[in-house]
C-alpha cells in the first residue's frame, strides 16, 4: 500500500479514536477555548518530497487563519480534520509570518514548495506553548490522557515520517526537533548523531535523512 491508504487505515483511526476520548474529557471542564481542535495534515500527502516541515502544534495562529476544511468532524464541540490539504499551507496563509518567510525562502530556488509537505509533532492544536505544556492539568485533559497523547504523537510522527520518506526534514523550532529526534525517533538513537552550531541550529541524521531544527 501506498503513504495515503496506510494512514487512513492505520493512523487516521487512532488519531479519531484519541480525539473523542481527548474532546469528551475538554468537554466535560467546559471546553476551554485555547484548544484549538485537532489537525493532521498542512498539505497533500506526497511520498519523497524534498522537505518534510514539521512544526510542533498549530499554536499563536492568528483568527482570520481557518485550518479546517469543509471534511472536519465536529465532535464534542472541537474539530477534527483528518483529511489533508490541496496544497500546503505556506501558500494560503498569506499573512502568517512563518508562511511569509517560507514562501520567499523557496521563491530563489528550483523547488516547488506545494510539492512538499507538512504536519505537526501534536495535531491536537492550542493557543500557546504555555498551553499545551499545561495539558495534564485537570482543568485540561489531566494527566493519563497527556501520557497518552505524548506517546501516540511520538508514535505517529515517526510513522508519518517513514511513510514519507523525505529528502529532509526541517523542524519548526527547538522543541519540534528535540521531540522528535529524542522522542519520536528514539529507536533509532544508535544511528542518530546530533550537533549544534554557533548559530544555534540543530542537525541530526535519522536513516540517512537529514533533520535541521
Amino acid at each position: 500500500m501506498n503513504a495515503e491508504n496506510i494512514y487512513r487505515t492505520e493512523i487516521s483511526p487512532e488519531v479519531l479514536e484519541l480525539a473523542k476520548k481527548i474532546n469528551a474529557k475538554l468537554k466535560s471542564n467546559g471546553s476551554p477555548p485555547e484548544i484549538k481542535g485537532w489537525k493532521v495534515w498542512y498539505s497533500n500527502i506526497i511520498e519523497r518530497p524534498d522537505f518534510l516541515f514539521i512544526g510542533i502544534n498549530p499554536n499563536n495562529v492568528p483568527e482570520d487563519i481557518d485550518y479546517f476544511g469543509s471534511s472536519a468532524l465536529e465532535i464534542d464541540e472541537l474539530k477534527v480534520q483528518l483529511e489533508p490539504d490541496e496544497d500546503i499551507r505556506y501558500n494560503s496563509d498569506t499573512n502568517w509570518s512563518l508562511s511569509v518567510f517560507t514562501r520567499e525562502a523557496f521563491q530563489n530556488t528550483k523547488i516547488h514548495i506545494s510539492h512538499n509537505v507538512k504536519i505537526n509533532y501534536y495535531y491536537l492544536g492550542t493557543k500557546d506553548l504555555t498551553t499545551l505544556n499545561n495539558l495534564s492539568k485537570e482543568e485540561y485533559i489531566g494527566n493519563d490522557l497527556k501520557m497518552e497523547l505524548d506517546f501516540q504523537s511520538a508514535k505517529w510522527t515517526k510513522k508519518v515520517t517513514e511513510l514519507i520518506n523525505p529528502k529532509v526534514i526541517i523542524c519548526e523550532g527547538s522543541k519540534a526537533f528535540n521531540d522528535l529526534v529524542i522522542h519520536a525517533l528514539k529507536q533509532e538513537k544508535e544511528r542518530i548523531n546530533i550537533k549544534i552550531n554557533k548559530g544555534n541550529i540543530r542537525k541530526a541524521l535519522f536513516k540517512d535523512i537529514p533533520v535541521i531544527g
